[in-house]
């Protein structure tokens, strides 16, 4: 179907975002007129000012701060972050051309008030008005337990599990205490973190899993929406109260590398070598792939340690993949500021937890030229209270994938995933950018995804369940985000998705095995290449039900696919400058710039044919 054609410049898109773009992605700036030195030395419009400005973490050195994005005329080239008046750094356009919104203003004293103010500049030198001020008191400071002083060696070959083990334990009994892994690597089996402490891996330190599948302990865990026996996570915490994993170190999982063989054969944990057939060329030399070499190639690759197991499928038979950071039960809890790699599974899953902040963290997984299976960056699991704000996720599976459990199990628990806010984040590659489900049976409810940055995901927003599943999908929003290059489809709801479970068939009853989609918005999207706008798939008997979408610009290969959508509102909407419909879509109560619409021929009620 063919709407009125609307034309979209990239700066009237800027001023719907909210200008915070200077040069957003290769194919906008083509679009975007070239300003001389002249144009910009002349311009005295001042960005508005920076509102909403709030601390979401704090250390006993550190406060992190977020804000809403400022307005201006040509962009904001920085946003300038003042600490007791005085200049303490500035976030500046990114790789995007885009200037996020957070800012963590480090080397602070313990226990001390800081007052704090933002301030938004443009390219011509303007300045905005101060942000109101934001006072905070850093943490206190108690006492610091260094792990080598507990015989941790840091070699990356000497197994340190006792002596940090030891060094957390100790902390567990002086609240406010903090455990320091200082640089060096340490070879460690899981460890188990307490409350009232700070975990922190310092620069140039590496926390370095155990190759050792003896050395992970069996516990009874949730993998993929049930309750599952799983071999325990190298940093978890089960119970655990005000608990704080900082630092600028790295947690490598150590679940691979994978490795490119050059013949086939079985590696040292008696797996056989993956067999891929590549297009293009893998260099043995420099264990690098060029996809854009002419031909085709078999390659024989050892996956390590935990990529070659099979997932996990059958509770009564198989154990789990550990997940390299997982909070059980757990509150108030902080990650913050590492690199993050290698996992075995689900990279971290906070699991029935609430009130966790995961801040400017950086995970990766490999992804090509094979990609390290079922490593989600972020899996929250019946979390109430979350925010995941200023990361960046290139990962072998989902970026972020919310969950509540499945089923009768997931169902009969009944805790939601709720509260949650993913904000002024960089997904790269992953099968989406983010994910609500499948294992949606204990609800998910009040999801705000924004100011994010979708870079060659497979999927961009993406919602899936199943007849049987049950459970309610509500209240979502996902505003002000722009995306490039995804792979499929930029937004997908499907209502039939069978990788996690087999639907029911259909009956026509509505009852608890039934699942629900409604109030779903999504606006202020800018998407530039993609293999379909939407695919948009309720159930007969139970529609997505409420939908808008408002300030949304996609250039896709096909246009929207509705079927079984109903109670839409669109406003401003362009889909390949008005190519706005496939053919056989199905919807119900659609309104288009205040403007309703005939409503498709819905099908007779399958259960009675």
């Amino acid at each position: 179907m063919k709407f009125g054609k609307k034309t979209y410049l990239t700066g009237a898109l800027g001023l719907a975002l909210g200008c915070s773009v200077i040069a957003p992605f290769g194919a906008f700036a083509a679009t975007t007129p070239a300003k001389s030195n002249a144009q910009v030395s002349v311009d005295k419009q001042a960005p508005t000012a920076p509102i909403n400005v709030y601390a979401y973490a704090t250390t006993y050195k550190s406060v992190s701060l977020i804000w809403d994005r400022s307005t201006d005329n040509t962009g904001i080239a920085a946003y300038d972050v003042y600490v007791n008046g005085k200049l303490a750094g500035s976030s500046t356009p990114n790789e995007y051309g885009i200037a996020m919104s957070n800012f963590t203003v480090k080397d602070l004293k313990p226990d001390t008030m800081y007052s704090f103010k933002v301030v938004a500049r443009d390219a011509a030198g303007n300045h905005s008005n101060e942000s109101a001020h934001v006072n905070i008191r850093t943490d206190v400071l108690g006492k610091v337990f260094n792990v080598k002083d507990f015989g941790a060696v840091g070699d990356g070959e000497t197994k340190d599990t006792a002596a940090i083990q030891a060094a957390i334990d100790a902390a567990s009994a002086r609240p406010n205490s903090v455990v320091i892994l200082p640089a060096g690597t340490y070879y460690s089996a899981p460890l188990s973190l307490k409350s009232n402490m700070t975990f922190e891996i310092q620069k140039d330190a590496t926390l370095l899993g155990s190759r050792d599948k003896d050395d992970y302990p069996v516990i009874q865990d949730r993998w993929e929406g049930t309750t599952f026996n799983s071999y325990q996570s190298l940093i978890a915490s089960q119970g655990a109260k005000n608990l704080k994993v900082i630092g600028e170190g790295t947690v490598d999982g150590n679940a691979g590398p994978i490795k490119a063989m050059p013949a086939n054969g079985i590696d040292e944990f008696g797996f056989p070598y993956k067999k891929v057939t590549l297009d293009g060329k893998y260099d043995y030399n420099n264990g690098k792939y060029d996809p854009n070499a002419e031909g085709k190639e078999t390659v024989y690759f050892n996956m390590g340690l935990w990529w070659d197991n099979p997932k996990a499928t059958n509770p009564a038979t198989q154990t789990a993949r550990p997940r390299l950071v997982q909070f059980k039960d757990s509150e108030n809890v902080l990650l913050q500021g590492l690199k993050i790699t290698n996992s075995p599974s689900w990279t971290i899953q906070p699991l029935y937890s609430n009130n966790v902040v995961i801040d400017s963290v950086y995970v990766e997984n490999p992804a090509v030229p094979v990609d390290a299976p079922n490593t989600d960056g972020v899996d929250p699991d019946s979390v109430d209270g979350l925010k995941i704000y200023g990361s960046t996720f290139n990962v072998g599976d989902d970026a972020i994938a919310i969950k509540s459990g499945k089923d009768a199990e997931g169902r009969q628990i009944g805790r939601p995933s709720q509260n949650i806010e993913i904000r002024n984040n960089i997904m790269k590659h992953g099968h989406g950018g983010v994910t609500i489900g499948s294992e949606m049976s204990g609800g998910i409810k009040n999801v705000v995804a924004r100011d994010d940055i979708f870079d060659g995901t497979d999927i961009g927003i993406r919602m899936k369940t199943l007849r049987g599943r049950g459970g309610t999908i509500e209240n979502l929003t996902f505003d002000n985000i722009m995306m490039k290059d995804i792979a499929g489809d930029v937004f997908n709801i499907n209502s039939n998705y069978t990788s996690n479970g087999t639907p029911l068939p259909f009956t026509g009853v509505i009852d608890e095995t039934t699942p629900y989609i409604k109030n779903i918005t999504i606006k202020n999207i800018i998407a530039e290449g993609a293999q379909e706008a939407s695919f948009f798939q309720g159930l007969y008997e139970s529609p997505v039900d409420g939908l808008t979408l408002e300030n949304v610009t996609v250039h896709a290969d096909k246009p929207l696919y509705f079927q079984y959508v109903r109670n839409i509102t669109m406003k401003n909407v362009n889909i390949n400058d008005g190519n706005t419909f496939q053919a056989g879509s199905i919807y119900q109560n659609l309104i288009v710039d205040g403007k309703s619409l005939p409503d498709t021929d819905w099908p007779v009620d399958p259960s009675k044919k």
